[in-house]
């Protein structure tokens, strides 16, 4: 993921851990989701990432992709948040 898309590393994320209220464990991913701006988190997870702030939704992968048109899936970094790139170890 960090040699295909390099601008996708959050930084500056830790802050906003806090006021996160989803599951605890899950709280650094959306953290860093709405410090990029994502739209939406793509997750197997989905009991976990709720409630979100205003603007986030959370999505299994299935449902994300076939609610992407053929056109739309070159999708921007920006769209998914991954835990090992929010893992607290390295930040």
């Amino acid at each position: 993921m960090e040699r295909a898309f390099p601008e996708a590393d959050v930084t500056g994320y830790r802050p906003l851990i806090s006021a996160m209220s989803n599951d605890p464990k899950d709280r650094q991913v959306v953290a860093a989701a709405v410090k990029a701006g994502a739209q939406v988190i793509v997750t197997s997870n989905i009991k976990d990432f709720s409630p979100l702030p205003d603007g986030l939704r959370r999505s299994c992968r299935t449902t994300f992709c076939a609610t992407c048109s053929t056109s739309t899936r070159t999708l921007s970094s920006r769209c998914f948040v991954t835990r090992r790139q929010t893992s607290p170890s390295r930040r």
